[in-house]
């Protein structure tokens, strides 16, 4: 259920500020699946306030969530994340560092 609410949240865009509070808690959940979607509605609600959040989203232990959190940084706040290897050459295992354009 949390996911489908925060995907329709995504799809509402910059009209669902006021559920950014709920969203980024959502990135905590344990199941992946509802992270990267929070995620990626965070990323079109485009969001400052979510920034944070989605930066420590870099280090999920999840790569797609990574991914999301930072395409969702790209969006909100012109941040680029570049993967880095933290382990065994395996996209499983790369963090990403940010940069501000």
């Amino acid at each position: 259920m949390r996911k489908i609410c925060a995907e329709a949240l995504g799809k509402i865009g910059v009209h669902a500020k006021e559920a950014v509070p709920e969203l980024t808690a959502l990135l905590k959940d344990k199941n992946s699946d509802t992270r990267k979607i929070a995620a990626e509605a965070l990323g079109k609600i485009g969001a400052k306030a979510a920034v944070p959040a989605l930066t420590k989203g870099l280090k999920d232990k999840n790569p797609e969530v990574r991914e999301r959190c930072a395409n969702a940084l790209w969006k909100i706040a012109n941040v680029t994340a570049m993967p880095t290897k933290t382990g065994p050459q395996h996209a499983d295992n790369a963090s990403f560092q940010c940069t501000l354009k």
